[in-house]
Parts: C-alpha cells; structure tokens; sequence
C-alpha cells in the first residue's frame, strides 16, 4: 500500500473581502490558480496520483 499524504491548502479567489481579512491572501489566490489549471490537473493524472476526499480519508482512518 502507498503511504498516504495530505495536502491542506487555502484556496481562493482576488476578492477585496479576502485582501482585508488575511494578510497571505496572495498565497491563497495562488493556490487557487494553481489547483483550478488544467496544467496541474494533467500533471497530477499523468503521474498517476490518486486524487481523494475528505470521506475516503476519513473511512480509512477509522479502518485503524
């Protein structure tokens, strides 16, 4: 079995709201740009990761 991994990101989009409650607003714009292209989509299905959710992980961990 592939040892688990978990990516917590903060995604979202230029807004003036989100630019006057966070400071990282700019990382979190990032993040979504970079998780919405079609660019990551294709390197992450051409390396063959497998993409699940919060209740996949969620079954699994109580599996233990």
């Amino acid at each position: 079995m592939n040892k688990p991994t978990l990516l917590l990101i903060h995604p979202a989009q230029d807004t003036p709201e989100l630019r006057a409650i966070t400071p990282d607003w700019r990382g979190r714009v990032a993040d979504y740009r970079a998780f919405t292209s079609e660019g990551l989509r294709a390197h992450v299905r051409d390396s063959g990761i497998h993409v699940i959710g919060y209740r996949t992980l969620r079954n699994l961990m109580r599996s233990y």
